[in-house]
């Protein structure tokens, strides 16, 4: 768990302890939108759903890469990745913002 206390660390947490649990990309970019709702605009992101919280301890490439439901895919960085989910459907990690691919 992450050792800031400010609420937004503990949605980022709670976040990042459920995201692994998704199976599709579906699952885990509504999953991403019901966490951080105003983040969602078009202000904050571009892709399909964005996650502000990859300033964290924890980063969503590594639960994400824990599951067994997900195949990361392709990495440049922590910040620009790819998965792909048990069907083969594809998600793009790019600087905090999600587009399905």
């Amino acid at each position: 768990m992450n050792t800031k206390t400010h609420p937004f660390w503990e949605v980022t947490d709670h976040f990042l302890f459920e995201a692994p649990r998704t199976t599709s990309v579906d699952e885990l970019l509504t999953l991403t939108r019901a966490s951080f709702p105003d983040f969602q605009s078009p202000e904050h992101a571009c892709g399909d759903a964005f996650f502000p919280g990859s300033g964290g301890n924890e980063q969503l490439i590594e639960v994400i890469g824990s599951s067994m439901a997900w195949s990361i895919t392709w990495v440049a960085a922590d910040y620009h990745w790819k998965a792909r989910d048990r069907a083969g459907a594809t998600v793009e990690y790019i600087e905090g913002d999600l587009y399905r691919r």
